[in-house]
């Protein structure tokens, strides 16, 4: 409406100048280029006079505006008052103005009536797929009240006439009129409005749900230039409430607070592109101008409170005590875990490719849940396990730097020289872990170790899935392992066999040092082992005092040179194969047996000591297992004999009794 009080307003000005002299049809033509070059510069636009016939008490005239839009006037005018009363038509197709063009074709008409510097212009006609009427009141060139109503109008056009594709349809409706002191009183309506989410997705790749709505409310109040609005957009993702819009015609700044409220994330699943559940609400305050944009958004809706602050290219971000079980249920996860959560963000440049920042994260109070990691992993925690974890990053584009610590009631462990790239997804880092007992990691490792336990490595992620390596001495020499592709291959190099029976919590038997291989498949879990000791003794056991007393000899007295255990692991067992071979004596074991599951050790075996051949077993817990031997033909008559000769009447049967139970 502006525009057209600025054409008339213009034009009868000019008229004015020029009526009382140049009446006459060679005067007006005489008159038409100058009229042009000042209607041009009042309106920044080329103007082009078709027609004009101005007699003494009347006006016509023909104006074509940089060839969009056409006006043609027409009606009475009086030279000495500068009282007017004229009739308009506007027919306009690609109108540019201030701040879009007009593609649509708009058919305006009315009249304007009035003198030069106050007059009222009414109109009505037909712009955006829909009818319009208006009032405007003009004193002294200033806007002094106005009443315009334009009802459902076609959100899809008008976003092609600001150049967009129709990302939506439905139908807006426009209400104003002026109030107190000149203020103009606005209300736009929204109604039955449908997002097209092919268009959505075509032009940005965002996926949104199917059949999204939404209605919505504005309300607004134009004083002189400033602006000042609230209203809220209900759709069916969320709802988007404005409490407060403040805006300045002239400089173009503005500012808004807004509250979205989520009540089911799971209906922007779609867009995340992951599982959503729950509700969310977030609060903001934003401020913009035609050069910059501010923005503060909070929430609270994962417990504690979330803040993020950006201005100029950069973004603070502060979560304080925020709930872990909260974030994984609004991940649709199951609640693995408790914990509160610290991080405090800073990117001193947002964008993509120069990102520059710091993150420093926290967390605190971490229970893990042992059903919901049990159900996700088929692997039992230690009971009552707690954890913190602390973490350090530099991020510089894609790249990031990082060094961090978990410490839980079992175990401690420290990354360092961490580097991680966000685009591959590939990462690196050098590591510390040390456990405090091992026998706490039962139900991890499924078999009871004993005593602490240290190693270092290095582990990382790439295309090719997860890979680590490690180091430690808690065996005595060194032992390595790597896994990678789901395989553990393992050298112990110098095992100390002293070492094993500590860390294994089994009888100490035999005093050497080894070294050992071990191939596992994590996933099938299954593998296979070889341990090799080039020299040892048998410390004095169980299983030498009874030999000892079937034979004479000592056992602990030889030295056995090769001696060599193979075994396979399956799920549930570790089944093996032992030969051992000295100078005077030899013990050999075939498919002894070791439940993963109960301990349960039974190793059948056979010694031949000085051409004399022994059997027996062991079995029971592998912590104290019962040692049995059954003697050959030959050593029992050596038995009986020895018995008859040295052992009294009395005591024969005693003695004959226990050696049953060899």
């Amino acid at each position: 409406m502006r525009v057209v009080a600025i054409i008339i307003g213009t034009v009868l000005v000019l008229m004015g100048v020029v009526y009382g002299v140049l009446f006459t049809q060679v005067g007006n033509n005489l008159v038409r280029p100058y009229l042009e070059k000042k209607a041009s510069q009042s309106l920044g636009k080329k103007v082009d006079i078709r027609e004009f016939s101005l007699r003494f008490s009347s006006l016509k005239a023909v104006l074509e505006v940089d060839g969009s839009a056409t006006l043609e006037v027409q009606g009475t005018f009086n030279l000495f008052d500068q009282r007017f009363a004229m009739e308009y038509d506007i027919q306009a197709q690609g109108l540019e103005t201030p701040v879009m063009v007009i593609q649509e074709k708009l058919t305006v008409m009315g009249e304007a009536k009035g003198f030069v510097h106050d007059f009222v212009v009414q109109g009505t006609g037909a712009a955006f797929g829909s009818d319009i009427a208006y009032e405007v009141t003009l004193k002294e060139k200033m806007l002094s009240a106005a009443q315009i109503e334009a009802k459902d109008l076609d959100v899809g056009q008008i976003l092609e006439l600001l150049g967009q594709p129709r990302f939506a349809e439905g139908r807006v409706s426009v209400e104003a009129h002026t109030a107190e002191e000149g203020a103009l009183v606005a209300k736009v309506t929204l109604l039955n409005g449908v997002v097209n989410e092919a268009l959505v997705q075509e032009y940005y790749g965002v996926q949104l749900p199917p059949k999204v709505t939404y209605v919505g409310e504005l309300h607004g109040v134009l004083k002189g230039e400033a602006f000042e609005a609230k209203g809220a957009i209900l759709s069916s993702l969320s709802e988007v409430r404005f409490p407060k819009i403040l805006a300045n015609t002239k400089t173009q700044a503005w500012s808004a607070l807004v509250e979205v409220i989520t009540p089911n994330l799971a209906v922007l699943e779609p867009l995340a592109g992951m599982p959503l559940a729950g509700d969310f609400a977030l609060k903001a305050t934003l401020q913009g101008t035609k050069e910059a944009l501010r923005a503060e958004v909070s929430t609270a809706s994962l417990g504690g409170l979330t803040s993020a602050f950006y201005e100029n290219d950069a973004l603070d971000v502060s979560m304080e005590n925020v709930s872990l079980e909260e974030i994984l249920a609004r991940l649709a996860k199951p609640r693995y875990s408790q914990g509160a959560l610290h991080v405090k963000a800073k990117l001193t440049e947002v964008a993509q490719a120069t990102r520059k920042g710091t993150v420093a994260l926290r967390l605190d109070k971490g229970v893990p849940n042992h059903a919901e990691i049990l159900e996700l992993l088929g692997m039992e925690l230690p009971p009552k396990m707690t954890y913190a974890v602390t973490m350090d990053a530099t991020l510089a584009g894609e790249n990031v730097d990082f060094v961090s610590e978990i410490v839980s009631s079992v175990a401690t462990l420290q990354t360092t020289q961490g580097k991680a790239d966000l685009k591959t997804g590939v990462l690196n880092t050098a590591y510390q872990l040390h456990v405090k007992e091992l026998l706490a990691l039962k139900p991890l490792t499924k078999q009871a170790l004993h005593g602490p336990f240290a190693m270092q490595g290095e582990a990382g992620v790439s295309e090719n899935g997860p890979r680590a390596t490690g180091v430690t001495e808690v065996l005595g020499g060194k032992s390595s392992f790597v896994f990678e592709n789901n395989q553990l291959d393992a050298a112990l190099a110098g095992m100390v066999f002293e070492r094993l029976s500590i860390l294994l919590d089994v009888p100490y038997v035999f005093e050497s040092v080894g070294d050992a291989t071990l191939a596992y498949n994590v996933t099938s879990d299954t593998g296979a082992f070889q341990v090799a000791f080039p020299q040892g003794r048998l410390v004095e056991s169980e299983l030498t005092r009874l030999v000892q007393v079937a034979t004479g000899f000592n056992l602990t007295r030889e030295l056995y040179e090769n001696t060599t255990l193979v075994g396979k692991i399956s799920p549930k067992s570790i089944v093996f194969d032992l030969l051992m071979r000295a100078e005077q004596s030899q013990l050999s074991v075939s498919q002894g047996t070791l439940g993963r599951e109960n301990d349960q050790l039974r190793v059948p075996f056979d010694i031949l000591v000085q051409k004399k051949d022994l059997s027996g077993v062991i079995e029971g817990k592998m912590q104290n297992p019962r040692v049995s031997i059954k003697a050959s033909q030959y050593i029992q008559k050596k038995l009986d004999k020895e018995i008859e000769k040295h052992v009294p009447d009395e005591a024969k049967g005693i003695v004959r009794d226990l050696l049953k139970l060899f």
